[in-house]
């Protein structure tokens, strides 16, 4: 299933977060943010091995280049964990015989750590106090450094099938995906990213509080589409 990408642009929330953003003479404006990311893998990959959300740390360096009074150019270099984690069973059944089944349990945790360059609009909301709100929006491209599949599973031993009907879950088979062990990832990634936040402070060095969305449009394993998995991502940093 194709997700819009429109949708990565109408997502704006606040954090938890800490940015140092020290001022300096004349229109630009530099810092660093540091915080945590919430990933997991969206696409038709998800809806059948049921991805869920993976925590890893997000960081990068910007500059901000102010445009007019109240719009700037925010471009970013930075580093980010992300990734899924994921849980099933599978039920195995006996062939011959008595019928008996034995369940297999499962997890894996699916890392991928990109060095990201954004390139961002960043909107600010005058108020003249102490705090002054903003929006962001872009796109961003990011080469993978490193990544990993840490698989686990338990097995329960074979016992008779349970009286009543039986549920049985289809499966889907990505083959080109690689095994869930040695899976083949993409190198690059593209993505747009919208988020808000708010400025704290009145001086040369301030706080900032900012959370993001950013929706990958290129597909993370290799010779499938982006409707089969692509990375999604909150950052609050």
């Amino acid at each position: 299933m194709k997700l819009p990408i429109s949708v990565a642009l109408v997502f704006v929330a606040l954090g938890l977060s800490s940015t140092a953003v020290p001022a300096v003479a004349g229109p630009l404006v530099y810092g660093f943010r540091t915080g945590a990311a919430s990933s997991s893998i969206r696409g038709d990959y998800a809806d059948a091995f049921t991805s869920d959300a993976r925590i890893g740390f997000a960081g990068s360096m910007f500059a901000r280049y102010r445009l007019g009074s109240w719009l700037s150019l925010q471009p970013e270099v930075g580093w980010v964990s992300k990734g899924e984690q994921t849980s099933s069973s599978i039920i195995i059944m006996s062939v011959g015989g008595p019928v008996q089944y034995q369940t297999i349990d499962y997890q894996y945790d699916t890392r991928l750590d990109y060095l990201e360059i954004p390139v961002l609009l960043r909107a600010d909301i005058p108020t003249g106090w102490f705090f002054e709100p903003y929006v962001i929006a872009g796109s961003g491209v990011g080469f993978r450094t490193g990544s990993s599949v840490t698989f686990d599973f338990t097995s329960t031993p074979a016992s008779p099938l349970p009286p009543g009907p039986a549920k049985v879950r289809q499966a889907a088979i990505f083959e080109s995906v690689g095994t869930m062990a040695n899976p083949r990832f993409e190198n690059v990634d593209w993505s747009v990213i919208g988020g808000g936040g708010v400025t704290l402070g009145r001086g040369p060095i301030r706080i900032v509080m900012d959370a993001r969305y950013t929706h990958g449009l290129a597909a993370i394993y290799q010779s499938i589409d982006a409707s089969g998995a692509h990375n999604a991502s909150w950052a609050a940093t």
